[in-house]
């Protein structure tokens, strides 16, 4: 049901900016499928490393421990679900301006996407690291002994949302194979690292070799990145965010050393998200954050023009 409201919204929203299609169609099958065929293989590659730990925990270990492992990895994936919009955005941006031969501000989208990134993930990453138990114990009272393993997860993640939109950026520009070679190998390195820590290690195996797979796949792209289109993926924005959430993290520790323990999740997660609102105000957004903003702030106007026209 979801899905199916959110196509609807999208086909609204795109009938609003664009109004009724005035040209015939073009169909140019081949180009469509070489390039859907290969994004295919390097999606099915991805959701393999998602689910291959769970089916290879549910062979070696027990059911319950296959819940506590799934219970971890939502957990840490919900601190990074601005991720997914922010790629989807980017994503047609990064090809206009690549296809142009605009690199130097490709350079500072690339940036500007991964900034905002990790600055809107990171508070959900410290909140993880310091009252992990208190969060799994939402779950039931088997979950908060799964702290370290959420722990383990989580650094995996935080390499996953500080290299940003790596994998997009090689998509978008034409090096889908390539993206599709780094998946195929990742899974491959996902499951050796299973198949060898989970008898020595149990659960703790299975994240430790998430977590490197996860990693190793992003830095990988980074390097690809750099390599074939001479761009990195950090900025002044990053650097801002980081200071912040290190300003943000003294602030929370601090405060819970003076009040009564009954209520430091409570007032500890309302102090961090304050103290690094704060921060980010006080360290101020970037020329390129602004133009973004503005660049946001102008397609909502379209869309509403859109709609009036459309009223009419």
């Amino acid at each position: 049901v979801s899905n199916v409201v959110a196509a609807i919204a999208a086909a609204t929203a795109l009938r609003r900016l664009m109004g009724k299609p005035q040209d015939p169609p073009v169909y140019r099958p081949r180009e469509l499928f070489s390039f859907s065929v290969l994004s295919w293989l390097a999606g099915l590659s991805s959701q393999g490393l998602v689910w291959v730990d769970t089916v290879l925990l549910g062979i070696f270990l027990s059911s319950s421990q296959v819940g506590v492992y799934n219970i971890a990895t939502r957990l840490v994936s919900l601190a990074t679900f601005v991720m997914t919009p922010i790629v989807a955005s980017f994503a047609p941006r990064i090809a206009d301006l690549y296809h142009r031969g605009r690199t130097e501000t490709l350079q500072r989208t690339y940036s500007v996407a991964t900034s905002w990134i990790l600055r809107l993930s990171l508070p959900a990453f410290i909140a993880l690291v310091m009252f992990t138990p208190r969060l799994l114990e939402f779950f039931g009272p088997a979950y908060p002994a799964a702290a370290s393993i959420t722990i383990i997860l989580a650094v995996g993640k935080f390499v996953d949302a500080a290299t940003g939109p790596c994998a997009m950026m090689l998509n978008m520009s034409g090096r889908v194979a390539l993206n599709m070679a780094d998946n195929i190998v990742v899974l491959a390195l996902n499951i050796g690292l299973n198949l060898w820590l989970i008898p020595e290690l149990g659960i703790v195996g299975s994240e430790i070799a998430w977590a490197i797979s996860l990693a190793v796949v992003n830095l990988v792209r980074v390097a690809q990145v750099r390599m074939t289109m001479g761009m990195l993926p950090f900025g002044a924005g990053m650097a801002k965010g980081v200071l912040a959430g290190a300003g943000a993290l003294t602030v929370t520790q601090l405060t819970l050393l003076v009040i009564p323990p009954r209520l430091g999740f409570e007032l500890g997660l309302v102090v961090l998200l304050l103290s690094y609102a704060g921060l980010i105000l006080l360290l101020g957004l970037t020329h390129d954050d602004r133009l973004l903003l503005a660049s946001v702030k102008s397609s909502f106007a379209r869309v509403r023009a859109g709609g009036a026209r459309t009223a009419r």
